[in-house]
């Protein structure tokens, strides 16, 4: 009976990450993305104005990595995070970034004749050309396509990991790729196609039968063939 149980909790847990499945309310969470998004740059947090040197120093730092689990752009997905949270003016982000620079990065910047990164003053407003700056210095043409076929190729539950340590480590990786399509000019890979990714990983054959039929009912339902 307990086993059953645990089961049944896995499953709800699978179906919770899978939102109905996940495609019905990407467009949802998108818009509102952008309006949050919106109003923070508008640089009027209730806030104010920050001590940047203080608040940078506990920001996540970047160290000119790019492997499947982080690179430059999941960093500054991470800082815009940090910085919307506590209501950072929108004239300081570049500012807070280039503070909580690692030592390869800073060295890099810091050699860039004056005309390229004059624009990247402490307080200047030009965050998204910020991003755009250091995504074609760090993030090399190729990675999103490795990262995509990583996750369609090897992501798989374990024998012995459970349903809720995969979904953990399943939206880990999705999350990184959506942060790329995101900040970078690529066409998004439809949703459905990491949502049958992630059932096709599933260990045990029951779960991964009943998801499967769940998953096929919300396709049929949605009009998706």
């Amino acid at each position: 009976l307990d086993q059953t149980r645990e089961h049944f909790r896995e499953v709800h847990d699978a179906l919770a990450f899978l939102p109905g499945c996940m495609h019905q309310q990407a467009t949802v969470l998108g818009e509102k993305e952008k309006a949050f998004l919106s109003s923070t740059n508008s640089g009027t947090g209730s806030a104010g104005r920050k001590d940047i040197y203080k608040f940078a120093k506990d920001l996540p730092k970047f160290n000119g990595e790019c492997d499947i689990n982080r690179s430059v752009v999941s960093w500054l997905k991470d800082v815009e995070h940090q910085l919307q949270f506590h209501q950072v003016s929108s004239d300081q982000w570049v500012g807070a970034a280039i503070i909580a620079f690692g030592h390869v990065p800073r060295h890099w910047f810091v050699s860039l004749p004056p005309e390229e990164t004059e624009q990247f003053s402490i307080e200047s407003d030009t965050w998204e050309e910020f991003t755009t700056f250091m995504i074609a210095r760090w993030l090399p043409a190729e990675f999103i396509g490795k990262l995509e076929e990583y996750v369609r190729k090897n992501t798989k539950q374990g024998v012995k990991e459970s349903l809720g340590k995969y979904i953990e480590r399943f939206q880990s990786l999705l999350a990184h790729v959506a942060a790329c399509y995101r900040l970078t000019a690529r066409a998004y890979v439809p949703i459905g196609l990491w949502e049958k990714h992630f059932v096709d990983g599933i260990h045990t054959e029951h779960i991964r039968t009943y998801l499967k039929r769940k998953f096929n009912e919300a396709m049929t339902k949605d009009g998706v063939s």
